[in-house]
């Protein structure tokens, strides 16, 4: 099991047995967690998708920290897809809605809207998706890669339509 940094939240939220928190942020009092996670289990509020599909799934997580208790999770949601997939970086714009990119060997991870790539090219892709977890909507989703394994190891928001990836390269997963 592996934090990039260890709070409360992410204690509360993941197994210390097999689940990856990758990446928070704090944003108008609330905190934000997206990690990979194999587990069927994961606390659900207020979901996009309230079940795991199968593999090793992205899941998003909001918390309240004005709160106490398990009241404090305001927000969790798995994002499905049929194989294994990777967040390594999130960021928010000034809305409030999230930005999730990572690594998918998924042939099916959501993309909505006007994607740039709509298959994985390879064994693996990066993807990038824009996600709206108090509406409960996937906005945006794409793939981006070519024929071996890439990912997304940072996602940057300058404006709502403005958004940069970096660090597109053979994944460790």
């Amino acid at each position: 099991f592996f934090f990039k940094q260890k709070t409360a939240y992410e204690i509360y939220q993941c197994d210390w047995s097999s689940d990856v928190c990758s990446s928070d942020l704090v944003y108008n009092g609330l905190v934000y967690i997206t990690g990979a996670t194999p587990s069927s289990d994961l606390p659900t509020v207020n979901a996009i998708n309230s079940a795991s599909a199968a593999g090793t799934e992205i899941f998003i997580s909001a918390f309240d920290i004005t709160k106490s208790g398990t009241a404090t999770l305001i927000a969790s949601t798995y994002i499905d897809a049929s194989a294994s997939d990777y967040p390594r970086s999130m960021a928010i714009d000034s809305t409030g809605l999230l930005y999730i990119a990572g690594v998918t060997y998924s042939p099916d991870i959501p993309t909505p809207g006007a994607a740039y790539q709509t298959v994985n090219s390879g064994d693996g892709d990066g993807f990038l998706l824009k996600v709206d977890l108090f509406n409960k909507q996937i906005l945006y989703g794409t793939f981006i890669g070519g024929s071996g394994i890439d990912e997304i190891r940072r996602v940057i928001v300058e404006t709502p339509t403005r958004v940069a990836v970096a660090e597109i390269g053979r994944a460790h997963v």
